[in-house]
């Protein structure tokens, strides 16, 4: 009745009765029209009426009328207020894989830290590595993932290991990103981004976003994830003045020259943001703590949970989430997040 009422208020058409498989239905008046049987149709020719979807379980109905000889395009059609329950139908049969890493500190075979290969279509999945993973990225040869207790994974078109780059002490490893033969570290633990030779993981150069860990060699700003493209990197972070440890949130997106020689904030007031993207001219990044992903700035997704990790294809976007990692943060922020902790 809901889709009824709501086709009749836009289109005004000029219906002549209601079909509804619910016996409970049969001979009433709904909007002033009679309420029948799909046996009602046997009644009429084929090509003398049209048949107008209007209601939520459209699949079934479609299957039904085929049996029945309709066509469609010819005898029916859904209606078109309906698209946007086809497009969340349509997410139900999506056929892909996703790589996807977890950082868990603990490591089994099935489960725990490590990359895993998940099928959105069955929702099962193949553990393809055990260590504490995060970012991924790849090129045409190889993926390139972190492991924060082994270095930099060189993994071929089949996930097998072939080699691992070593990183320096206190490195602390979160996001990774690929270039033009370089690959881009984000050294949570230094403050900094390294810059290694894809091929041979040889040190090129350490980008240090301030002079604070020089000075007191601490995680100030806590950096997460990376973008390089021809404009240049964006790096997502905890804190711009480096205080995260202090519990001052003031975080957000930096973008850094290809010459290195120009750091400019881009979006700021961001609660512990990840996975910052550039992807078609925008600019999307995880408001992780709020549940958010924004794009250009902007909330465009939001959730009860932790948003990290971004990734698309030509119609979709795919978004992780999990539980959150600091839930004694959420009680003191619950306006912001919507939810309480007792």
């Amino acid at each position: 009745s809901h889709w009824i009422y709501r086709f009749n208020e836009k289109y005004k058409n000029n219906a002549l009765f209601i079909l509804d498989n619910s016996k409970l239905n049969e001979g009433i008046k709904y909007n002033n029209l009679s309420v029948y049987p799909p046996k009602h149709l046997k009644n009429f020719n084929r090509d003398s009426i049209f048949i107008i979807i209007t209601t939520g379980n459209y699949p079934s109905v479609i299957y039904e009328l085929e049996k029945m000889g309709f066509k469609a395009g010819k005898n029916f059609c859904c209606c078109p207020l309906l698209k946007i329950r086809k497009d969340i139908e349509d997410q139900k049969i999506i056929d892909k894989d996703l790589l996807v890493s977890s950082h868990m500190h603990s490591f089994e075979k099935d489960k725990g830290g490590g990359l895993y290969l998940f099928n959105l279509f069955s929702n099962k999945f193949i553990k393809l590595y055990t260590g504490k993973c995060r970012g991924i990225c790849r090129n045409r040869e190889f993926y390139f993932a972190v492991d924060m207790l082994e270095g930099i994974l060189v993994l071929n078109k089949s996930f097998k290991l072939t080699k691992v780059f070593k990183l320096p002490k206190n490195s602390e490893a979160h996001g990774i990103s690929y270039y033009k033969n370089k690959i881009y570290v984000v050294c949570a633990g230094r403050d900094s981004i390294l810059i290694l030779n894809s091929k041979n993981g040889h040190y090129i150069n350490e980008i240090f976003i301030s002079s604070k860990w020089k000075k007191n060699k601490q995680d100030n700003h806590h950096l997460n994830d990376i973008h390089i493209d021809k404009n240049g990197i964006f790096v997502s972070m905890f804190s711009f003045k480096g205080q995260w440890l202090l519990d001052k949130y003031d975080g957000g997106v930096i973008h850094i020259s290809n010459d290195l020689k120009l750091k400019k904030r881009v979006i700021g007031n961001l609660f512990m943001p990840h996975s910052v993207k550039i992807f078609r001219g925008k600019n999307y990044v995880c408001d992780s703590m709020r549940g958010e992903l924004l794009i250009n700035g902007k909330t465009f997704f939001k959730c009860s949970g932790f948003t990290r990790g971004i990734d698309f294809d030509n119609k979709n976007i795919f978004v992780g989430v999990n539980e959150h990692r600091y839930p004694e943060k959420v009680s003191s922020n619950d306006k912001l997040l919507g939810i309480s902790i007792n």
